[in-house]
């Protein structure tokens, strides 16, 4: 008992770190992505005015 009760404690946290890890992941690829794009624009900004 001592044990399934340390397991039903740690699978919500292990669910929840996975999650915010995934969230996090997704977070950065989407950054990543948004500053790949901000640059294209800073280089082709250039471009246009000369």
């Amino acid at each position: 008992m001592f044990f399934y009760t340390i397991i039903r404690l740690l699978n919500p946290t292990l669910l929840f770190f996975i999650v915010s890890s995934r969230a996090l992941l997704l977070q950065l690829s989407i950054r990543n992505k948004e500053e790949k794009i901000e640059d294209g624009r800073n280089e082709t900004n250039p471009k246009k005015l000369s």
